[in-house]
């Protein structure tokens, strides 16, 4: 072979290779989870977190989450008519709060974008546990916000998994 077959091959090789890296995962998990407020111990609830969708790349290996997330079969999106779709930066994981949870609502005029933030979301390197600190009025606080941990069945587990991603904070 000539060396233009060789590069125009290796050529190929490396777009097949990168294009396969790029395609989407699909991703549908549940998670039994319990609803907290940290500081009072009284507050608990059992919860069911549910993630369907699909894992994006971008071309510099930009990870992101696209897809619905519901508690207790409720779609968190569901007050918002104009967004069917909710995106998770999983690039940011490695921040203590890990991402922030942010839905945009596109009106009208075109240039307006209502933004409503639902909290932060912090997931492990392998998406097995999470953190949801909930966002209310007056904000989130360490001494009694409101969090969604996941997997726990009790509020001694979801408060081990919380100290344990949130060990930075």
């Amino acid at each position: 072979m000539n060396l233009k077959r060789i590069v125009m091959l290796a050529f190929v090789v490396v777009i097949v290779v990168y294009i396969l890296l790029e395609l989407p995962t699909d991703l549908n998990v549940s998670y039994s989870a319990m609803q907290i407020r940290l500081g009072n111990s009284e507050y608990n609830e059992s919860i069911n977190v549910v993630l369907d969708g699909e894992i994006r790349k971008d071309i510099f290996f930009h990870k992101s989450f696209v897809g619905t997330l519901s508690f207790d079969g409720r779609n968190v999106l569901a007050d918002y008519d104009d967004v069917d779709e909710i995106i998770i930066d999983l690039t940011e994981q490695e921040s203590i709060l890990g991402s922030d949870l942010m839905i945009s609502q596109f009106g009208t005029p075109i240039t307006r974008i209502d933004w409503s933030w639902i909290g932060n979301v912090k997931f492990s390197k392998n998406m097995k546990s999470f953190v949801i600190t909930l966002a209310e009025d007056g904000g989130w606080t360490e001494e009694n916000g409101l969090i969604i941990v996941g997997p726990a069945s009790t509020c001694n587990e979801a408060l081990s998994v919380f100290d344990t991603m949130m060990v930075d904070y």
